[in-house]
């Protein structure tokens, strides 16, 4: 992990693309601004936590259906034939 000292104003570009600026600090808490594409994920530790948690349920829950469609002898995106022949 590399560890910059900064004053407020003062800024750390990591690539070409992104800025960083400390733009307060108060008691114990630091503010900061993040100049970025729109396309480069910003998260909160806090957030991002939730997020992956999220992903990892949802990647779960994919995981289960996929087990029973193989089970069942489906293909992604196939629909099942009724027992009849017909819809």
């Amino acid at each position: 992990m590399l560890v910059l000292t900064r004053k407020v104003g003062e800024r750390i570009h990591i690539g070409d693309q992104i800025v960083v600026t400390l733009v307060r600090i108060q008691n114990d808490k630091v503010r900061i601004g993040i100049d970025a594409p729109a396309d480069v994920v910003i998260h909160r530790e806090e957030v991002y936590q939730r997020v992956e948690a999220s992903r990892s349920a949802t990647q779960h829950a994919g995981d289960a259906k996929t087990i029973e469609r193989d089970r069942e002898g489906l293909v992604e995106g196939e629909i099942p034939t009724p027992p009849c022949g017909r819809f």
